[in-house]
């Protein structure tokens, strides 16, 4: 073979090498919300942790994507993509960013989580129209049912950024209730020593389901890799997740 040749495939082979490994090296930004709200996530205290690293984590590991994790401000959700720090958001959900970037690919749900109210145990059945103050975390959507009534005025959002605030203020009757995940508070309740009977979720109103999804502009291939991965491991990450935590992912009240 010519010299000339010979050098100009073995250059080419060199840099198809280069290409498919920095592809292979390449670490994906995925921003995460700047919250302790374990035991669904919490990627301000160090190591992260949480249900949703946990399903990320084993999305990487299987499929050898690289994830770093960038904590952001709840509050500028919307605009996170604006600078292209970021690859993907997690958690999304269409409800939340669909009106200011429509062109977002969201994977399947990767969680499921019940909107429901957390109140005192013995309040859990009082009538909605006794409802004034809702705790939750700063930055949060709080569940679709209390907007006419947060929009007359009947009903005050009352945002924290400490979920062991809101928690105390749901025990001083400081709030009617948490528009907060049940296993969250459950958590709450045990650093403090308290058992978690102390609270349940308000059955007079109906509690829908809110999905964690993924979200990106740029990357639908992951995406693609990430629902092949659900739908092979759904059901064992559901199993796992109840086992752990037993209000994460049950069926809504």
């Amino acid at each position: 073979m010519n010299k000339c040749l010979l050098c100009s495939v073995l250059l080419g082979c060199w840099l198809i090498s280069l290409t498919v490994s920095a592809s292979a090296e390449r670490v994906y930004r995925v921003g995460v919300e700047d919250v302790d709200y374990y035991p669904v996530l919490d990627f301000v205290h160090s190591p992260p942790r949480g249900v949703v690293k946990n399903v990320l984590d084993s999305f990487a590991e299987q499929t050898g994507v690289k994830f770093e994790y960038i904590p952001l401000p709840i509050q500028r959700f919307n605009s996170w993509y604006d600078t292209g720090r970021i690859d993907f958001r997690v958690p999304d959900n269409p409800r939340w960013s669909l009106t200011s970037q429509p062109s977002l690919i969201y994977s399947v749900p990767f969680l499921n989580l019940c909107e429901v109210l957390v109140v005192k145990a013995e309040n859990r059945k009082m009538s909605p129209d006794n409802v004034t103050r809702i705790g939750t975390l700063m930055g949060f959507t709080p569940s679709t049912y209390w907007n006419q009534k947060m929009e007359s005025g009947a009903v005050r959002l009352v945002p924290d950024r400490s979920l062991k605030v809101l928690t105390r203020m749901l025990l001083n009757d400081m709030v009617s209730g948490l528009d907060l995940d049940l296993a969250s508070i459950h958590y709450q309740l045990k650093t403090l020593s308290l058992p978690p009977d102390l609270v349940a979720p308000l059955e007079t109103v109906e509690n829908p389901t809110i999905s964690y999804r993924m979200s990106t502009l740029n990357h639908p291939e992951i995406i693609r890799q990430f629902n092949q991965f659900m739908a092979r491991n759904k059901d064992k990450l559901t199993a796992q997740t109840y086992a752990e935590y037993p209000h994460i992912g049950a069926p809504c009240y």
